[in-house]
């Protein structure tokens, strides 16, 4: 059904990896422009705010994520095909002001509290958080220098079981404030 919009400028244009390099200013920049064309049914995708959320949804979530990083279809993330997916997702939040999550074929949106901006981030700030998610992709990937899927699920879990503090494997309110609010390292330095 409808994919998590923090992705949907890569999925809609089909960029492969190799395309993407270190020095992708111009490239998101060119991705997130042509993005505007995406299809009407995504304009009304994200109007509910998510007030719960499940590990089992989460991983469900994390793993279409996954997917849809993995551009060469390999079933491995290379350091390239990461970093791009992290900008992208900082640079969507950066522009919507919430995460995009999809629970059971519906899109929802995790509030951010961050001020919006009708532009997209600047290239120090794109810098940045490439330089952090490759930092982040060294320390998970291992010695294959490849983050696999069960990697990548591993650390998505770690990030929610931070954020479930009744160890319940739901989060709500608060939980879930704290658990969105994690997110920020990859967010745009000046929304931190």
């Amino acid at each position: 059904m409808l994919k998590s919009l923090l992705i949907s400028a890569i999925a809609i244009l089909g960029i492969k990896a190799s395309s993407l390099t270190y020095t992708t200013s111009d490239t998101i920049s060119t991705i997130l422009e042509q993005s505007k064309e995406h299809p009407a049914q995504w304009e009304d995708a994200y109007h509910t705010s998510l007030t719960s959320l499940t590990l089992d949804d989460f991983l469900d979530h994390t793993g279409s994520l996954f997917a849809s990083a993995d551009f060469d279809q390999n079933n491995v993330l290379d350091t390239d095909e990461y970093a791009t997916f992290m900008v992208v997702k900082a640079e969507m939040a950066h522009l919507n002001g919430f995460l995009a999550i999809e629970v059971n074929n519906k899109a929802y949106k995790l509030p951010l509290h961050l001020s919006t901006n009708s532009q997209s981030m600047d290239k120090f700030e794109r810098t940045r958080i490439d330089a952090l998610a490759r930092t982040n992709f060294y320390t998970s990937a291992g010695n294959d220098q490849a983050l696999s899927q069960t990697e990548f699920l591993s650390n998505a879990r770690k990030m929610f079981d931070q954020a479930d503090k009744n160890l319940n494997g739901i989060l709500k309110g608060k939980e879930l404030k704290t658990f969105t609010k994690n997110q920020s390292p990859l967010m745009p330095f000046s929304q931190i």
